[in-house]
């Protein structure tokens, strides 16, 4: 037969980007990827492998096999010769031990060791019947591949038999071992040569019968042209006509293929043609539709549909996560008026704008226009309570209206604009769309009829524990720009009252509101981050009052004060650079002890444990606060540098009454012992709580038995002297 030519094939899609335009590519080298065919390529390379795989996997499964045989007979042997000595050298040993014949013994074990695969003989006298019992050793003791034998030596006297001493053989494996090693080597080199030949010699049968046939039916393939029918018939060239065998079969049937490959390849170029320009324009159709089902037309937001369907997931979702979210109701105030007075195209950009800084607030929640100046804005994730989720929603909604307080420009006029705004929570407020949908929308209603311009919830309580949280926050900044925090300083002392140490506390007098508890605007503080800014102020405000004591000559030796350090405050990046700067300036950094709590060390407590060793080696010593109420744990106590414990004021308030207390105040002594810790007894109140305390083993107090809180000149004044 004869063959096609390899370029027909690029003649053929030349011709085809011809047709359509494209650029032609350069053609590929004649035969390409079928003259590189050898005797161990493609089909032929695999099948060697599997076969080389599969052969020598066998080989090693029944090499192993013959190996485990020989090893168990080669033990055996080993182990009836161990019987043979226990049958010959018995009683003659007995006897030798007996009269404690050294030398008689002696010649015994060496005919012993001198017997293959023993290495050590040892006769060892029984303890029972000696003080100082006889041992005799030839040989020498292996700790590799060893087998060990202890044979009792029982010796008749006068018809009595007792069991004088133990006869210990030891044994090894390393000829055996040694053996089958050599055993193995001669099988594998055998086998796989073997292995190897038959390989050989299999892959040259199949190369001639099978594969040699298949490249040159590829190299056909390769020279078709779907456009120049070819005639002459594929048969494979070393079967004649009349003798056809499955190679044969197959060069026909590509023939049969060939035939309606031509008739169809005209009318599906066609047809793909038509289809292109059809699914084009349904794409683009369907394309534009969506959009327009869920956008609104003037800004691009999201439209109801979609704020629909993204709350009904939303909703459910945050009640099984217990991720409470927010839905906000914004609406321009009277902007009406402005489309009356400028014009539609005028409130049109201002829509536009409005849309704009929306979407700077919050950019990963939704945004929604339902048409005009209404706009939804949903918010998720907020907080895992009611209450976190209203103060976030609020602080946004503050955000919202702040932002959209900003003058627009409008031609050439500048206008203002205000914004009132509805506030729902999900699934405080329930988790139905339509039915947060109407909250929201009775929000705004309420914010609009309080004249606009503010911010309404859905549930009064919540409107006003937002509120009370916003001002709280407001009022901590203020606090820190107008310096209202002060510092109280309360003593740590023994039984006597003889002043140790003394703790650092906030106090803040609010000009309105006057005291505030520290358990009030602390939390606050720790949300917000503002934590950060105050703990620096406590930790170098107290540094500072430490300077000016130590200047003036009033600190007795030993006197440091304790720094409370908050979380966030101690998992800050630069935590430890910042107790540096701190320190900088103080005579003694063993001055300063740092309380922390027991939460804030197992987050991370391979961090911990490295920022405290910092420190510690600057000379700064730990206090662990509110010990007992947290995570108290030995696993993570032992590891942390921490010098002094404090006992909780829950547990020593209630000792004298609550025998439950007590046994755990002298269970946290004997933690503190075991560790070499010192204990601080906090929340001090009476003598007998004291005496309890002293009795139990603690030895340093913190109450207001001794002493309140006060400030650093009543401390002077009372400890110092000043």
């Amino acid at each position: 037969m004869t063959e096609q030519p390899a370029s027909a094939v690029a003649s053929f899609h030349q011709a085809e980007r011809q047709e359509t335009g494209k650029p032609t590519p350069s053609p590929r080298p004649q035969g390409f990827g079928l003259s590189k065919f050898s005797l161990l390529g493609g089909i032929g390379r695999r099948l060697l492998l599997n076969i080389l795989i599969f052969s020598s996997m066998l080989t090693l499964a029944l090499t192993a096999f013959q190996l485990y045989l020989d090893y168990q007979r080669d033990v055996d042997a080993i182990e009836r010769r161990v019987e043979q000595i226990r049958g010959s050298y018995h009683d003659s040993l007995a006897r030798s031990l007996w009269r404690v014949d050294l030398p008689q013994l002696q010649a015994q074990l060496e005919g012993i060791v001198r017997l293959p695969d023993i290495r050590l003989a040892q006769v060892q006298e029984s303890k029972e019947k000696t003080q100082h019992p006889l041992y005799v050793t030839v040989g020498q003791h292996q700790d590799n591949a060893v087998m060990v034998w202890h044979i009792p030596l029982e010796f008749d006297d006068h018809g009595r038999s007792s069991t004088i001493g133990t006869l210990t053989i030891e044994g090894t494996l390393d000829d055996v071992y040694e053996r089958l090693f050599n055993r193995a080597l001669v099988i594998l080199l055998t086998q796989s040569f073997k292995t190897f030949c038959v390989s050989l010699f299999i892959l040259y049968i199949v190369h001639a019968l099978v594969t040699r046939h298949l490249v040159s039916l590829a190299r056909l393939i390769r020279g078709v042209d779907l456009r120049t029918p070819m005639h002459v018939p594929l048969l494979a060239p070393h079967s004649p006509a009349s003798d056809k065998d499955e190679l044969d079969q197959l060069f026909e049937a590509f023939h049969g293929m060939q035939d309606k490959l031509e008739e169809a390849y005209t009318q599906l170029r066609q047809t793909n043609a038509e289809l292109e320009q059809d699914i084009a324009a349904r794409i683009s159709a369907e394309a534009q539709a969506t959009h327009l089902a869920y956008h609104e037309a003037l800004t691009g937001l999201a439209n109801r549909r979609m704020l629909k369907e993204r709350l009904e997931h939303e909703a459910p979702l945050s009640e099984r996560l217990n991720r409470h979210g927010a839905l906000l109701f914004v609406d321009l105030d009277h902007f009406q008026r402005l489309n009356d007075a400028l014009g539609h195209a005028a409130g049109d950009s201002v829509l536009l704008e409005v849309a704009r800084r929306l979407n700077t607030v919050r950019s990963t929640d939704l945004l929604a226009s339902l048409g005009g100046d209404e706009f939804v804005v949903l918010l998720t994730g907020l907080g895992e309570t009611a209450e976190e989720a209203a103060h976030a929603a609020h602080q946004v909604a503050y955000s919202i209206r702040s932002v959209l307080a900003l003058p627009y420009a409008v031609g050439e006029q500048s206008l203002h604009l205000s914004a009132s705004i509805g506030v729902t929570l999900f699934p405080a407020d329930g988790n139905d769309a339509e039915e947060l949908l109407k909250n929201v929308d009775t929000a705004l209603h309420h914010a609009k009829m309080a004249g606009g311009n503010c911010i309404h919830f859905f549930q009064a309580q919540m409107q006003a524990s937002a509120q009370a949280r916003h001002r709280m926050e407001t009022d901590l900044r203020e606090a820190l720009h107008k310096q209202q925090f002060s510092l109280a300083y309360q003593p740590q002392v023994d039984h006597t009252g003889k002043l140790l140490s003394a703790e650092v506390l906030i106090r803040w007098q609010h000009p309105q509101r006057g005291w505030v508890s520290p358990a009030e605007f602390i939390p606050m503080a720790e949300e917000s981050t503002l934590i950060l800014e105050i703990g620096a102020w406590v930790m170098n405000s107290a540094m500072a009052q430490l300077r000016q004591w130590g200047d003036a000559g009033l600190l007795p030796p030993g006197f440091g004060l304790a720094i409370n350090v908050s979380p966030r405050q101690f998992q800050q990046a630069d935590f430890v650079h910042v107790v540096q700067q701190a320190l900088q300036g103080l005579a003694d950094p063993r001055q300063v002890m740092l309380e922390i709590t027991e939460g804030m060390l197992v987050v991370d407590t391979d961090r911990a444990v490295e920022r405290m060793n910092v420190l510690r080696d600057l000379g700064v010593q730990f206090h662990i606060d509110d010990f007992g109420t947290g995570y108290s744990s030995m696993a993570y106590l032992k590891r942390l540098p921490v010098d002094v414990i404090k006992i909780d004021q829950s547990f020593v308030r209630d000792m004298v009454e609550n025998p439950a207390d007590t046994a755990i105040v002298k269970a946290m002594l004997a933690v503190a012992d075991s560790f070499n810790m010192e204990v601080i007894a906090e929340g001090v109140e009476t003598a007998e709580q004291v005496h309890r305390l002293g009795d139990m083993g603690c030895h340093i107090f913190q109450g207001y038995y001794f002493s309140r809180p006060i400030t650093a000149a009543e401390f002077a004044a009372r400890y110092f002297g000043q």
